[in-house]
């Protein structure tokens, strides 16, 4: 009777309230979200007033999206959380955002009766260094409280920028002594195929010191490139490497993946010595290799929708002639290419 209560206190949600209970730790939202695409550059007060409770849209698949030719420089994001766990009171609310990053998250907690303001404020987001967000794990998420047999009604504000033609929002809600094992279980597992990319570096760079092949020494660094860039994409880097500053990840991922692109053709032309075995395609790499300096230099200079636009083809060539190089290789007889 208090959840009935409690819904028709408030506009009815056009979705279902996500209903957590003792027996589920773990819930996706895509189901469960309504997004609204900000235009106005509206204020919580607006959007989480009645006159606005209708242009939220529900999320209709696996990760919630809106878009349209235009760019979108921020959306809205809307849940309902009904709490039937008698044990639990405390969530975290997971963002994941592969390869399209925020600015600014700003996540709205309604406030206790009595408050002087109406909403507690919680942001996180690229804008913000590492070590300032309130849980220091390598996605955005932030700890709410939920007491039982009670309903909440959260939003989320993604902002960016430079905006983006689409956006895709999903969102994990946890309990939170289940999210805290999962990321102290994560942290193990991505801790070990990091340190096994280190020990593989540093094995490959004995190598070389020891048989004094230059082939060795660009495999080291495309191994070494390879770990940067898993670093970057995995967020990592933003924790480990430079926790007290804002970082642009978009900018980091495209010119890690420049760089890893470059150092691992440069160890195909001196693994498979291209210049003797195949002198055409050592030209064709070299003019590929090229290109890698300039992927590496262009998101630097802001040109990130020269590189979305163009870096898909270049690295479907890229990888078909670094693939086509060692089948040639091989055919000739020539014994590493195997």
């Amino acid at each position: 009777m208090l959840f009935l209560l409690t819904l028709l206190a408030d506009p009815l949600p056009a979705v279902e309230p996500v209903v957590l209970s003792d027996t589920q730790v773990r819930y996706p939202l895509d189901q469960h979200v309504e997004i609204l695409v900000d235009r106005g550059n509206w204020t919580i007060e607006e959007v989480s007033s009645s006159a606005f409770s209708n242009q939220f849209v529900p999320g209709q698949d696996e990760k919630p999206q809106t878009g349209g030719e235009d760019y979108i420089p921020s959306t809205w994001v809307r849940f309902t959380a009904h709490n039937t766990a008698t044990q639990t009171r405390e969530w975290a609310i997971k963002i994941i955002s592969l390869m399209i990053t925020y600015d600014r998250v700003d996540f709205f907690i309604p406030a206790p009766s009595g408050s002087p303001q109406p909403w507690i404020v919680k942001s996180s987001g690229d804008i913000f260094p590492f070590q300032n967000r309130e849980v220091n794990y390598r996605w955005d998420v932030f700890r709410i409280t939920i007491d039982p047999n009670s309903s909440r009604t959260f939003y989320l504000r993604f902002e960016e920028k430079q905006g983006q033609r689409q956006i895709s929002i999903p969102l994990v809600l946890w309990s939170w002594d289940a999210f805290s094992k999962h990321a102290h279980d994560e942290h193990l597992a991505m801790g070990a195929w990091y340190g096994l990319i280190i020990v593989m570096a540093f094995y490959n760079l004995f190598l070389f010191f020891s048989l004094r092949d230059i082939a060795y020494l660009y495999y080291t660094l495309a191994q070494a490139s390879l770990w940067f860039l898993f670093m970057v994409g995995d967020r990592h880097a933003a924790e480990y490497l430079w926790p007290e500053r804002p970082w642009e990840f978009t900018q980091y991922m495209m010119f890690a993946m420049g760089l890893a692109t470059f150092l691992i053709g440069r160890f195909a032309q001196t693994f498979l010595l291209t210049r003797i075995n195949t002198p055409k395609l050592h030209r064709i790499i070299s003019f590929l290799q090229g290109l890698a300096v300039l992927w590496m230099i262009i998101p630097l200079l802001g040109y990130h929708d020269t590189f979305n636009i163009y870096w898909p083809p270049y690295s479907m060539i890229w990888n078909a002639t670094i693939l086509w190089t060692g089948i040639v290789c091989w055919r000739q007889g020539y014994r590493p290419a195997r």
